[in-house]
């Protein structure tokens, strides 16, 4: 099974020094925000990332919360007061409300209401963060949003940087790998962090191009040593989008084939290195894919070394499919265990957001959660211009990393697809496709993807 043991924290000087440094640098990068919605974006991925490094703050109760879940709240809270209310109509938000309206009927079917206020908050943050993404990118000018936002992310590089100087690490999976994840707690939550900081930096279009590629290779340099390989592989849609195809498009179109072929032999080259040095780490990925080896079945039937294979997900898998196959009554196979119930039954989730989803919320959960992956990602293919292949890109890498851990089950996964999908709809309702992002004439304007 995976190992599920928390990392160590950082020394609480260090981790207060982090937290003044990289929130003066908020501060000085909201003062030039000038719209509430962006502020709001801004300020809660700062503050929320800066709470999820103080490991207490998960274990030192108020009343039957947690102080990290009450900072959730408030955060949700918060955004509702920012959002222009009539945006909460738009018809790409209808597959979100029939996922909560699920959680709801789950959980009075199954009495797991603690689970559902849990999973409803989480949803309702992912809400306010697309919203408020979007109309902050409507009223700040020339991109400068995205190229501000990456401020937030400033203390995954420091506190990862003290970790390293420190010698805080966390033993990693079952094969005695080390994760450095910067005293947070889970390699799994800081790697989602990471890359919703690579995609931030993929999307900018107004940022210096070293401090583009430098937040792109410093995202990459964390993943690497986090020594999280779900998030390595989902980064790889976006990776050869932003090293393959973007490049060429700089060209002439004669003279883009040799600049791809040129291209793709570099790229060859960099995935042997890589493969060289994280052979160790994927070799059981070769073992999993080999012939003769049936993997689809009872977790009953695995054995020991069969168990231990992708540090055991694919028997996670099969315990959750198998128990929700084998004790849920004919209703639950449509409407699920209920929200969060194998809380207190497993040791960890699913480690697949689709797996957890079938166990939770059943057929029609399943149902509901795809027709959310697929409206988003059937609106990036409708957005029109250049930036259309790296949002399609970040839309893959995200569905990649769903099928590895339950980016989905995190406030930090719901960041992620957030600003995503906010940045999805944005570049949607742009009416030329090679004009960059514009300030609309007017506060109150009528956008495009309002509802009619």
């Amino acid at each position: 099974m995976t190992n599920n043991a928390l990392g160590p924290p950082l020394p609480l000087p260090a981790l207060l020094l982090g937290i003044l440094l990289t929130g003066a640098l908020v501060f000085l990068a909201a003062r030039r925000v000038n719209s509430v919605p962006g502020i709001y974006v801004l300020g809660a991925i700062w503050f929320r990332y800066v709470i999820a490094g103080v490991q207490a703050a998960a274990t030192t109760m108020v009343g039957p919360f947690s102080l990290i879940a009450l900072t959730s709240l408030a955060l949700f809270g918060a955004g509702l007061l920012v959002i222009k209310r009539r945006l909460l109509a738009l018809r790409f938000l209808l597959p979100v409300y029939l996922m909560c309206a699920v959680v709801i009927i789950s959980a009075i079917l199954n009495a797991s209401f603690a689970g559902a206020v849990n999973v409803l908050v989480k949803y309702g943050f992912f809400i306010v963060v697309t919203l408020c993404t979007y109309q902050a990118l409507r009223t700040t000018p020339d991109g400068r949003f995205m190229r501000l936002l990456l401020f937030a992310f400033a203390p995954l590089i420091i506190f990862q940087l003290m970790g390293l100087a420190l010698g805080v690490t966390k033993s990693g999976e079952n094969d005695g790998s080390v994760s450095h994840i910067g005293g947070y707690a889970h390699e799994a939550t800081f790697s989602v962090m990471l890359i919703t900081m690579l995609t931030c930096a993929a999307l900018n279009t107004r940022a210096n191009l070293y401090v583009k590629f430098g937040m792109i290779l410093a995202a990459l340099a964390g993943i690497f040593l986090a020594n999280y390989r779900t998030t390595i592989l989902a980064a790889l849609p976006m990776l050869g989008v932003l090293f393959g195809l973007a490049p060429a498009n700089q060209f002439p179109a004669r003279e883009r084939p040799f600049v791809t072929a040129a291209l793709v032999f570099l790229a060859c080259i960099a995935f042997g290195i890589g493969q060289f040095l994280l052979m160790d780490r994927f070799q059981d990925i070769t073992v999993a894919t080999g012939d003769g080896l049936n993997l689809i079945k009872p977790p009953e039937q695995y054995t020991p070394e069969e168990s231990r294979i992708l540090s055991g997900r694919p028997i996670i898998w099969s315990t959750y499919i198998t128990d929700w196959l084998r004790n849920g009554s004919d209703l639950q196979f449509f409407i699920g265990l209920g929200p969060e119930a194998w809380v207190g039954k497993y040791n960890g989730y699913a480690h697949n957001t689709l797996v957890c989803t079938l166990y939770e919320y059943g057929i029609i959960g399943a149902f509901a959660i795809v027709s959310l992956w697929l409206s988003m990602l059937a609106a990036a293919f409708r957005v029109r211009g250049k930036q259309r292949p790296i949002i399609l890109a970040a839309h893959i890498s995200f569905l990649v990393l769903n099928m590895g851990t339950e980016p989905m089950w995190m406030v930090e996964g719901m960041i992620l697809y957030g600003v995503l999908c906010g940045y999805t709809l944005f570049m949607l309702q742009q009416k030329s496709a090679y004009r960059e992002p514009q300030v609309q004439p007017a506060a109150d304007a009528q956008p495009v993807l309002d509802p009619r």
